[in-house]
């Protein structure tokens, strides 16, 4: 009887317990690539960078393997993927490499991040404040800069992406009985 609590109990756990995501992602100007990590508990799992090429976007992963996604096939890509919805964001920070060789207009930019920043903070800080959310703008004067840096970390749990599996199955069931039906 204790062994089957004892197993009850560590299922229960492991469904609740929190899985924390970090995500990472980094752009400049002068690489015009975005790299990106995504990493469970701090550590780094998966890395690489995308860059566009003529007919769609090229993604390396890991430096062993690229694959490349057609600007053609992206609309269908968007309707295979059904969105998770039962995550948190728990951590939210950025920061903003801003210059321009005119310094009035580099002010200008830097005041217009800044606003961006208190756009997009403000009402989720409102919604969420369990969010800990930081950002930080660079302004460089008489240079031509522009690097982008975001990072973020995930909460959810095994039973949200069970709950989540389920109701996609669910969906797609119920679509090919009513398509069949027809």
């Amino acid at each position: 009887m204790l062994t089957i609590v004892t197993i009850v109990a560590i299922c229960v756990t492991v469904l609740i317990f929190p899985i924390f995501v970090n995500i990472s992602l980094f752009y400049t100007k002068n690489d015009k690539k975005i790299f990106f990590g995504l990493g469970l508990y701090g550590i780094n799992l998966m890395g690489g960078y995308a860059e566009k090429f003529k007919k769609g976007i090229s993604v390396f992963l890991n430096g062993k393997k690229r694959f490349y996604i057609y600007y053609k096939n992206m609309f269908k890509l968007r309707a295979k993927v059904k969105p998770l919805r039962d995550y948190h964001f728990i951590s939210i920070y950025y920061y903003w490499d801003l210059g321009l060789k005119n310094t009035a207009a580099a002010a200008f930019s830097g005041f217009t991040a800044a606003w961006l920043t208190e756009m997009f903070f403000g009402p989720v800080a409102m919604k969420k404040p369990y969010i800990k959310a930081g950002a930080d703008i660079n302004i460089y004067e008489c240079e031509d800069v522009f690097d982008l840096y975001f990072k973020g970390t995930v909460a959810l749990n095994l039973l949200a992406l069970f709950l989540s599996a389920i109701k996609i199955l669910t969906e797609k069931m119920i679509y090919a009985i009513r398509k069949t039906a027809k």
